[in-house]
């Protein structure tokens, strides 16, 4: 898979998984019902099934793609330093840093 095709379906999951927290927002500040003080929706099937394949294509064995989705929050929290691997930084912030990250040998 090129960088673009990676990025294209990256950035995709993102906007679908801001919609659903938009959603999960509307529903919190609703107050219908205390059912939605956490919202209504977590992690979605098309989440995991999209990250699963990602991590599958990539033979991603230690889930640098979850992490940088879930942990870093697309990278949004990366403080330059915070991610190492055998004491050595490893940049983490970018579309582009996860797929070389991924993609090295």
């Amino acid at each position: 898979m090129t960088f673009k095709q990676f990025e294209k379906h990256i950035l995709r999951l993102k906007e679908l998984t801001e919609e659903r927290d938009r959603i999960n927002d509307v529903l919190k500040k609703s107050k219908l019902s205390d059912d939605f003080n956490e919202g209504l929706f977590g992690t979605t099937w098309y989440e995991t099934l999209i990250t699963d394949i990602l991590k599958d294509t990539f033979n991603d064995e230690a889930d640098w793609i979850g992490y940088w989705i879930y942990e870093l929050d697309y990278g949004k929290t990366y403080k330059k330093g915070c991610v190492k691997e055998k004491g050595k930084a490893i940049p983490l912030k970018t579309v582009k840093d996860l797929y070389n990250l991924i993609t090295r040998k």
